[in-house]
C-alpha cells in the first residue's frame, strides 16, 4: 500500500509508507447539555470536524542521496490537494494542510520521516464527471451525506431553478450560469475569464444534494443543464 498525492504514487519520489496507517473515523461536533428533569442529556448536533492522518514515510534509494532528493519531496508534499492510497481506488480526501517532521538521516541513500496531513471530514468520488440534462430530473445520491453540487445553466433571461422544493431565482443570465455550492459562488466562462454572477441570485442560498433522491427541475429559458454532484461519503 502507498499514497497517492494528486494521482501521483509516492514511489515515483523513490517513497514508500513504512506502516498501514490509523485513519481516524470523522467526529461530529456536538453540543452536550443536562437539563435537570429530562432523563439523558439534550444533544445538539452540528458540522463535522476535520481529520489528522499521521504518515511515515521512508526513502531509499542506492543511487541518490536523501537530502537532495528531500527538497523535491517536501515541494509535492506541501503542494498537493488530493490524498488517496493505492488500496482504496476510486476516493480522495481534501488535503487542507500539510505537516512535515524533521527527517532521520543516518545514511545519504536512507530517510525516514512523518507527514502529518490535515484533510477535510470526507471522502469525495474520483474522477466524478459532468452529467448533462435536457428535462427535469432526479439524481440518487450514491455517497452517504449531503453534497454540495457544480450546477451549469445553459441559458438566458429569467430562470427559475428547483432543486428538491426549493426555488432558486436567477434574474438576467445571458447564456451561461454556473452555480457552486460548495464555495457558494455564481460565475460564469466569459472569452475563457470567470466572471462574477452572484448579483444574478436573488436568493441568498445554495442548492444542496440530500441523501436519497434529488429532484431538479426548472422554469425559463433553458436549453440544458450540467450536473456535478460532488457524492461524498464520511
Amino acid at each position: 500500500m502507498n499514497i497517492l498525492l494528486d494521482n501521483v504514487n509516492a514511489s515515483r519520489f523513490d517513497l514508500c509508507v513504512v506502516d498501514r496507517p490509523s485513519i481516524p473515523t470523522t467526529e461530529r461536533e456536538i453540543v452536550q447539555t443536562s437539563i435537570r428533569g429530562m432523563d439523558g442529556d439534550l444533544i445538539e448536533k452540528f458540522s463535522y470536524k476535520d481529520v489528522t492522518i499521521d504518515i511515515e514515510l521512508n526513502f531509499l534509494e542506492e543511487n541518490k542521496v536523501f537530502k537532495q532528493s528531500f527538497f523535491n519531496i517536501k515541494r509535492w508534499l506541501l503542494n498537493a490537494k488530493k490524498l488517496s492510497f493505492t488500496d482504496d481506488v476510486g476516493y480522495y480526501r481534501k488535503i487542507k494542510n500539510v505537516m512535515i517532521a524533521e527527517a532521520e538521516n543516518d545514511i545519504e541513500e536512507y530517510g525516514i520521516f512523518t507527514v502529518t496531513f490535515l484533510v477535510d471530514p470526507f471522502y469525495y468520488l474520483e474522477n466524478e464527471s459532468a452529467i448533462t440534462f435536457l428535462s427535469a430530473f432526479e439524481l440518487r445520491n450514491i455517497g452517504t451525506y449531503k453534497s454540495f453540487p457544480e450546477i451549469e445553466i445553459i441559458g438566458s433571461g429569467d430562470i427559475e431553478l428547483i432543486v428538491n422544493g426549493v426555488t432558486y431565482h436567477l434574474s438576467g443570465v445571458t447564456k451561461q450560469i454556473i452555480l457552486d455550492s460548495d464555495v457558494m459562488h455564481a460565475y460564469a466562462i466569459e472569452n475563457g475569464t470567470i466572471v462574477g454572477k452572484n448579483h444574478l441570485m436573488t436568493t441568498p442560498k445554495f442548492p444542496i444534494f440530500t441523501e436519497g433522491t434529488n429532484s431538479v427541475s426548472w422554469v425559463g429559458k433553458v436549453t440544458k443543464v450540467n450536473v456535478r454532484p460532488r457524492w461524498r461519503k464520511i
